[in-house]
């Protein structure tokens, strides 16, 4: 359900889909990785910190149409630059 690239230094992913309704996209990733932008149902990362990683978990936290707190987690295998 979340789609993307993320390498060492950063990248961009998103939920398939924009849940009309959906609202309060909160997103989480490891490694030193930060989002930039929140509150939509995409993310820009950029990396604060100096490690190199092979994989990261991405997570985004928001209320469905239906008004309940959902989270969707990927593990992503992080691309060379």
């Amino acid at each position: 359900m979340i789609i993307g690239t993320l390498t060492n230094e950063g990248g961009s992913v998103e939920l398939v889909q924009d849940f009309p309704g959906a609202y309060g996209y909160q997103w989480y990733a490891e490694n030193g990785l930060i989002a930039v932008n929140q509150g939509s149902y995409f993310a820009n990362f950029v990396k604060e910190s100096r490690s190199d990683f092979n994989e990261t978990h991405v997570s985004v936290n928001f209320y469905n149409p239906f008004g309940e707190q959902t989270t969707i987690v990927r593990t992503f295998l992080v691309q060379n630059n």
